[in-house]
C-alpha cells in the first residue's frame, strides 16, 4: 500500500469517525426531543385535574359563603325577635 493510499484510508477513517460522532449527536437530540414531548404530555395530562381541583375549590367557597349568608340572616331574625320581645315587655310596663 502506497503512502497516498494509506493517507486516503486514514482520511476516510477520520471522515467515518466524524460521521459517527454527528450521528450520535443526532440520536441524542432525538432522545432529548422525545423526553421533552413526554414531559409536555405529562403536563397536559395534569391540566384537567388542576381545572377540576379549582372548580371544586370555587364550589366549596360558594357553599361557605351561602352558609355565612344563612347564618347572618338567622342572626338578624334572632335580633328582630329579641327586639320585639323587649318592645312588648316595655309596653307592658
Amino acid at each position: 500500500m502506497g503512502i497516498e493510499t494509506a493517507t486516503k484510508v486514514v482520511k476516510n477513517q477520520i471522515a467515518d469517525t466524524k460521521y459517527q460522532t454527528e450521528q450520535s449527536k443526532l440520536e441524542q437530540s432525538e432522545e432529548l426531543l422525545y423526553q421533552q414531548r413526554v414531559a409536555t404530555q405529562g403536563t397536559m395530562n395534569l391540566t384537567h385535574g388542576i381545572e377540576d381541583e379549582w372548580a371544586l375549590k370555587f364550589q366549596l367557597q360558594g357553599t361557605k359563603n351561602d352558609r355565612l349568608r344563612l347564618e347572618i340572616e338567622g342572626s338578624h331574625r334572632d335580633n328582630d325577635i329579641k327586639r320585639e320581645e323587649l318592645e312588648a315587655r316595655l309596653v307592658e310596663f
